[in-house]
């Protein structure tokens, strides 16, 4: 055996080597471990065994090729099969509330930590640091999200962006198009700022995606988990009412909140809505919801609405009205908090029982796969 052969037969073993350990890795499929490095290996060896065996040497690319597109497509089945295997797990964590509950600090802000099968959200930060302190009280390792979405261009959900950025190297941050640092409300002392930390989306916009369409997918399951914008026209008007507004062109105009974004992911239980704090009006972003899902072949009942409903300002007449709007939906679970207040709580409690649940940080909220 000339020198050739033997090296080609000592790669070709080596290749063998990482060949099986994939086998393996794919088989056991541990703690839904990635055999994405050993493929690498595999390929090298191999083309290098190609490149060394004089017969094949001119064609030593059809084997890298060979190579590649077979571990392309163990690793995407791998994918597929872990996402398969979790893809009834769904559970919310809410990092960050108004409310504090035991050990887990509240602020004024909020942050939601979604898990749906392989896929970990995070939505909005709140204020500060304190939803990665809660985080890691709670054991959730924030620099495995794979997609975070920041649900409006406020103060109060942003502004702990940077130490999401500082612990997650990876995940894409969804933000709509019109968000940005241009964001006001009126107060008896004049405007005050509050939109995100400025320079923020500048420093990262590597980072951010931003959303220009009525709606976009996220997510493993691209089709059970949609951002949907604002299609309800006249918001305006709400934004002037709450006297939240925005500057364009130096002027100060009413805010029309198409800065908002609504998470919509579908269950088998039906849609679970979550919107921080439904600033577009939570009985219009029904609506926005109940429209889309028009299309489906089959109908889409709303199972849960998850977030705030920014009623703290609102009267009981406006209270009532959007407690017959989930009575009219047949919503089962309404978990509220941050900007819904005390008062439009007890409202829609006794309006719709124990249906109504109050969000705290901690919060553990578990939605049935049956």
């Amino acid at each position: 055996m000339d020198g050739y052969n033997l090296l080609a037969l000592i790669l070709f073993a080596i290749g063998m080597f990482f060949e099986i350990v994939n086998i393996g890795v794919f088989f056991a499929n541990r703690k839904g471990g990635s055999s994405s490095g050993v493929p690498f290996f595999a390929g090298i060896f191999f083309c290098l065994a190609l490149a060394a065996f004089s017969p094949t040497r001119h064609f030593w690319f059809v084997g890298m090729l060979f190579d590649v597109t077979l571990y392309s497509t163990i690793d995407t089945f791998i994918l597929i099969r872990r996402a398969y295997k979790k893809s009834d797990e769904f559970r919310i964590t809410v990092l960050v509330d108004n409310k504090e509950c035991g050990e887990y600090k509240g602020e004024h802000g909020l942050s939601l930590y979604v898990e749906y099968g392989i896929d970990k959200i995070l939505v909005d930060t709140g204020c500060g640091e304190l939803f990665f302190e809660n985080a890691e009280k709670m054991g959730i390792d924030l620099s495995q999200v794979t997609h975070a979405v920041l649900s409006h261009s406020h103060y109060d959900h942003s502004d702990g962006f940077e130490k999401f950025f500082e612990v997650n190297k990876k995940a894409k941050l969804y933000v709509r198009k019109e968000a940005g640092e241009c964001y006001y409300s009126m107060h008896d002392d004049g405007m005050k700022y509050i939109g995100p930390k400025k320079g923020m989306l500048e420093k990262y916009k590597d980072r951010i995606v931003f959303v220009d369409r009525e709606y976009e997918s996220i997510g493993t399951w691209a089709w059970n988990m949609i951002l949907l914008s604002h299609t309800t026209e006249g918001l305006s008007k709400i934004g002037e009412k709450a006297k939240l507004y925005k500057e364009e062109n130096g002027e100060m105009i009413p805010d029309d909140f198409a800065h908002e974004q609504t998470l919509c992911i579908g269950s088998p239980k039906g849609i679970i809505i979550i919107n921080s704090c439904s600033h577009g009006g939570a009985a219009n972003i029904i609506k926005e919801v109940e429209k889309y899902y028009e299309g489906y072949s089959e109908k889409k009942n709303i199972y849960a609405y998850i977030g705030g409903f920014h009623l703290f300002k609102s009267s009981d007449e406006d209270i009532m009205e959007f407690a017959n709007t989930l009575k009219e939906v047949d919503c089962q679970r309404i978990i509220t908090g941050h900007c819904t207040g005390e008062h439009a709580f007890e409202i829609l409690r006794q309006e719709l029982g124990d249906r109504v649940e109050q969000m705290h940080s901690g919060m553990v909220i578990d939605i049935p796969s049956f």
